[in-house]
């Protein structure tokens, strides 16, 4: 799963769009970011190479850009395989202190 920070401080004129993909395969496939949302992406694959790309569409006298002072950042992790599949159930070992 993935996760990308200050996404929301793009200023996107009307008309004009930006576009955020990721993958974890290398590029092979990409999967749509949802730049608004305060949660993590999970991928519906497995991989182990991760890529970003962000493309914007724009005009000569009108454009997407960034107004954040500080840089872009992305948090990455991988999930437990009881996480992944639902037909795993989840099992909490609970032991007594002495």
């Amino acid at each position: 799963m993935v996760f990308l920070h200050n996404m929301d401080s793009f200023v996107i004129p009307t008309d004009c769009s930006v576009n955020i993909q990721v993958s974890n395969n290398n590029g092979s496939t990409y999967e749509a970011y949802d730049k608004s949302s305060t949660e993590s992406h999970v991928f519906a694959t497995t991989g182990t190479q991760l890529k970003v790309k962000i493309s914007a569409k724009g005009f000569y006298d009108k454009s997407p850009f960034y107004v954040e002072a500080g840089s872009m950042s992305v948090n990455y992790s991988s999930l437990h395989d009881a996480a992944k599949r639902t037909n795993i159930k989840h099992k909490h070992n609970r032991k007594r202190l002495r």
